[in-house]
């Protein structure tokens, strides 16, 4: 049997450490597995093939993501495409839900399942609404943190918790006393391109004014990519501020202080037990929608991920005009130079900590696809132990088992059917079918085979009646017969072939078992209704 395809999707630079590490870990489990997707060269070194990098697409704020729209649009285009040529069996988002909510319809409307890696934080403003549709997008959500997993549990999502990768690192013990003689500092300033535009003068201002007080103090600042490193080069040349391409966890673990933009730098600052301030601007425009029209300061009390999800300040926050070199540098020195206040943050950030689960969790994560896959597939069980982390068992019942496909046998007025061949660098490439795809949930089966062939066909046949359902192990076949209106035409996506003859002309074609059924039937059943006419 082929392998099993697994296609990825990070749309955010953000996201790739994370998502590299669940790459790596099911590589090591299943080497035979396809990997492959959307991502960055990160993931590709531990193991995806690297089909597009959109990474580039992610902004934050309204104003910012309109100017990436354009590009976000093509990318998602791009996206939708490869995927309808790959149908991958599983579709793995990983966090960014702008992009991965889209290309997760189009990946169970190409029969695959989709596992949601880093599901959005919509729990921490709890917004019921959004849960819920993400949910319903999901068959396996792989949380980080207790909050997600419990919030996403109570909507009826199929949750694991693996904690987090960074987790159980922190140790802040050799952080009580920094080297007043010469502390090293780190600054963040983000990985995309608009916020490093933004955040290199604000942080390179504030670096000016802690050499006042510390003319012997260090800088360094993390490089995601040799790009990424030639970017802040330029940006931080006048200072002097080292750059350190790799990891940035031991660049967090080593510092005395750090000024870090909000987000995943803040999150990893805290589990590396680094004293810290976060900051972020964004447009005023986009500022006035989210905070006034949308409410989200109303909803949250803080904004970095570390605040919210302990609850209590662990790390100043200065947001848009309290973002200043003044503000930034006045609280790295008193993190620096009150023990009393430096000691406070420290202890708050170690009691806030989650508990230990270091690389484990991409290998729970892994195990956790693992188990999925092999319970939606017919493929040989993989090797992989039961864990009381990884996916609860699965329901006895037969039906809960299959998933839900529909498919539509197109016909002409003078009984003719058309079959379709399926493209290269599918499963059962080369193979026919009749074309169709997985009913989501909340769907009819015609709704479902109406939106069905217009995205893979451009065409609305009408239906004109539904066929017995075919069941096998992994899938329960909803089949109709539509007829093709006077001068409709459609285009071929994923399909590489189609032929057009009688039932009994195409039974020789080399078809998908439950398309072979459905064939037989509607031979069997105009054979009879030809002999019931004469």
């Amino acid at each position: 049997m082929s392998p099993v395809t697994v296609f990825f999707c990070a749309g955010e630079a953000s996201g790739d450490r994370l998502a590299a590490g669940l790459v790596h870990a099911l590589a090591a489990i299943h080497p035979d597995w396809h990997l492959t997707g959307i991502g960055s060269r990160r993931m590709q070194a531990a193991g995806m093939e690297l089909l597009l990098d959109i990474t580039h697409t992610s902004a934050v704020g309204i104003s910012e993501a309109l100017l990436k729209l354009v590009p976000a649009l093509t990318a998602i285009r791009r996206a939708k495409r490869l995927l309808r040529r790959l149908r991958p069996e599983i579709f793995v988002a990983v966090d960014c839900q702008g992009i991965n909510l889209i290309l997760a319809k189009t990946a169970r409307a190409c029969g695959g399942s989709v596992i949601y890696y880093i599901p959005p934080q919509n729990y921490l403003w709890n917004d019921v609404r959004r849960g819920r549709e993400i949910v319903r997008r999901s068959d396996l959500m792989i949380n980080l943190f207790r909050a997600g997993h419990d919030f996403y549990s109570r909507l009826g999502a199929r949750s694991v918790l693996s904690g987090h990768p960074l987790a159980g690192h922190a140790d802040t013990r050799d952080k009580i006393a920094p080297d007043t003689a010469g502390p090293e500092i780190l600054l963040a300033a983000g990985v995309r391109s608009s916020e490093r535009r933004r955040f290199i003068p604000l942080l390179a201002a504030a670096a000016r004014r802690i050499l006042e007080v510390h003319p012997a103090a260090r800088f360094t600042t993390p490089a995601a990519n040799p790009g990424h490193a030639a970017f802040l080069q330029a940006g931080f040349a006048r200072e002097g501020i080292q750059i350190a391409p790799g990891e940035s966890g031991p660049l967090f673990r080593r510092a005395d202080a750090a000024i870090v933009k909000s987000g995943t730098m803040a999150l990893e600052a805290a589990l590396a037990g680094c004293p810290y301030s976060v900051f972020y601007r964004i447009s005023r425009f986009s500022w006035f929608i989210m905070a006034r029209v949308w409410g989200v300061s109303k909803k949250l009390t803080h904004v970095s991920l570390p605040n919210i999800l302990a609850g209590k300040e662990l790390a100043r926050e200065f947001l848009q005009g309290a973002a200043t070199p003044r503000a930034l540098a006045d609280e790295t020195l008193s993190l620096l130079d009150d023990p009393d206040y430096r000691k406070t943050r420290l202890d708050l950030i170690a009691g806030a900590l989650p508990s230990p689960a270091g690389d484990s969790a991409w290998n729970i994560a892994a195990r956790a696809v693992s188990r999925f896959v092999d319970e939606h597939t017919t493929i040989a069980p993989s090797p992989v132990s039961d864990r009381p982390e990884t996916v609860p068992q699965k329901p006895t019942e037969p039906d809960a088992l299959r998933i839900p496909v529909v498919c539509g046998v197109l016909t002409t007025d003078d009984g003719l059917i058309y079959a379709f061949q399926r493209g290269p660098g599918v499963s059962h490439a080369g193979r026919w079918e009749f074309p169709g795809g997985r009913i989501e949930t909340g769907e009819s089966a015609e709704e479902a085979l109406k939106r069905e062939l217009q995205e893979e066909l451009q065409c609305s046949p009408e239906i004109d009646e539904a066929l017995p359902v075919v069941d096998s192990e992994t899938i329960r076949l909803v089949p109709f017969r539509c007829r093709m209106l006077p001068g409709e035409v459609f285009k071929l996506g994923e399909h590489s072939a189609v032929r057009l003859d009688s039932g009994e002309a195409l039974s020789s074609l080399d078809w998908l078992p439950a398309d072979r059924e459905i064939l037989r039937h509607i031979i069997r059943t105009d054979s009879s209704r030809a002999d019931h006419r004469i």
